[in-house]
């Protein structure tokens, strides 16, 4: 559905956008005299230092906050935000999808999470290193250290 390692990072202080696009760009390339839309083409997500993202795809968003309660344990909140009410059980079906397709992506990347946090308590590591297409998540833990330190 998205293309590999092809994404837009704008920064705004601590805060980032991130452009994450879709396999179906590629097509567009061959029209360029439609107007470009954003949502059509990709996802847009938003991430608030420090833990906060609403992911914006083509008809609705997801809230999503990480709450750190102690080390090696987290909650995470989420919230569909969706264009109306739910007024059928048709509606209903049709949301409670997206929220399951939203959930089931991100679990893989939550089941990563929390194998590498187990990696991280073994003690076995002394530095790791972000993959060159992870630059957002690089700059996350720069941004983090300098904040955590800025407060000490």
């Amino acid at each position: 559905m998205f293309a590999d390692n092809a994404q837009v990072v704008d920064e705004a202080g601590l805060h980032r956008r991130m452009f994450i696009v879709r396999e179906s760009l590629r097509a567009r390339a061959a029209d360029e005299s439609a107007a470009f839309k954003p949502r059509a083409y990709g996802n847009l997500l938003y991430f608030f230092f420090p833990s906060s993202m609403i992911l914006v795809q083509r008809d609705h968003a997801q809230l999503t906050r990480i709450e750190p309660l102690a080390p090696g344990r987290t909650v995470l909140r989420e919230i569909a935000l969706i264009p109306g009410s739910i007024t059928s059980e048709k509606a209903r079906t049709h949301w409670d999808h997206n929220v399951e397709i939203y959930r089931a992506a991100l679990g893989e990347d939550y089941a990563q999470m929390e194998s590498i946090q187990a990696g991280l308590a073994s003690g076995a590591n002394a530095a790791l290193s972000f993959g060159c297409f992870e630059s957002a998540l690089a700059r996350f833990n720069q941004q983090l250290d300098a904040e955590l330190a800025r407060s000490s």
